[in-house]
């Protein structure tokens, strides 16, 4: 059994961060998540501000 290392440990986890960076900005901006604009409501409204507040509470804690 080979024993991981940090490093090859901690390139493995900024690579899925990437990924899910990279699903969200295609799933949020690329598709208006979901939503066609003459179809928005107020839930697809909170539904995107509490998106837009785990990414500025992500953002946040990266120091950016």
């Amino acid at each position: 059994m080979k024993k991981e290392n940090a490093t090859d440990t901690y390139i493995g986890i900024i690579a899925e961060i990437a990924d899910k960076l990279e699903a969200i900005k295609s799933y949020a901006v690329d598709d208006h998540m979901g939503v066609e604009a003459d179809k928005v409501n107020w839930g697809n409204v909170g539904t995107a501000k509490a998106l837009l507040a785990l990414l500025n509470e992500a953002a946040e804690f990266s120091g950016i």
